[in-house]
């Protein structure tokens, strides 16, 4: 009797110990099983990126008019981004200043940038960076050329503004300094510092 109640207990207590292993094994199975099916934080990002830009557009075209219905400025560029915080980022801007409904300057650079209302920027401004060129032609037909890497530009007001290296080349005469402002309504230039001139002699 004795030896038939030992047996019972030690079956009771393998069959106790195989449903607890049985049950480690399949909550370890469900565990491994959901850390394979959680998609990552890449995953995540690769399916739903964020986006940082409310239009795209090629090719555009904007023109600006004054108070008397007369073209003030043209602004062109091969690609426009308007992101979120409403400014827009430009690639190779072109912009055209017009007097009394005539071309008289022309900006280009490698690219440009708009500021948005949130910025409490002057929203009249275009930054240009990168090979800033402003060319203009007088009533003699003789051409003006000023070099610069970064620009603030008013198209409205028609100034020019920078702290970088600027070069002027006018016939005769080339003209470098560090920082500038420009009205080119008045064809006023204002060189800050470290202003340098050479002057050439045509020969007859």
């Amino acid at each position: 009797m004795t030896s038939s109640k030992i047996s019972m207990k030690t079956n009771l207590a393998k069959s106790l110990t195989l449903i607890v292993a049985g049950i480690v094994i399949i909550l370890t199975l469900i565990g491994l099983r959901s850390a394979n099916t959680q998609p990552s934080t890449a995953a995540i990002e690769s399916i739903a990126p964020e986006i940082l830009f409310n239009g795209y557009s090629e090719g555009i075209t904007t023109t600006v008019f004054n108070s008397l219905g007369e073209i003030n400025y043209t602004l062109q560029a091969q690609r426009q981004v308007l992101l979120l915080d409403d400014s827009s980022e430009l690639d190779h801007p072109i912009i055209n200043l017009y007097q009394s409904g005539l071309p008289s300057w022309q900006l280009t650079a490698n690219s440009g940038k708009i500021e948005g209302k949130e910025s409490g920027d002057n929203s009249n401004t275009i930054y240009l960076s990168g090979e800033v060129e402003v060319l203009s032609q007088d009533s003699q037909g003789q051409d003006m050329q000023l070099l610069t890497e970064y620009l603030h530009v008013n198209p409205q007001a028609e100034t020019l503004d920078t702290d970088t290296q600027v070069q002027l080349i006018i016939p005769n005469l080339t003209q470098t300094a560090i920082g500038m402002f420009a009205d080119l309504g008045q064809e006023v230039f204002n060189f800050h510092r470290q202003t340098r001139g050479s002057y050439v002699t045509q020969t007859p």
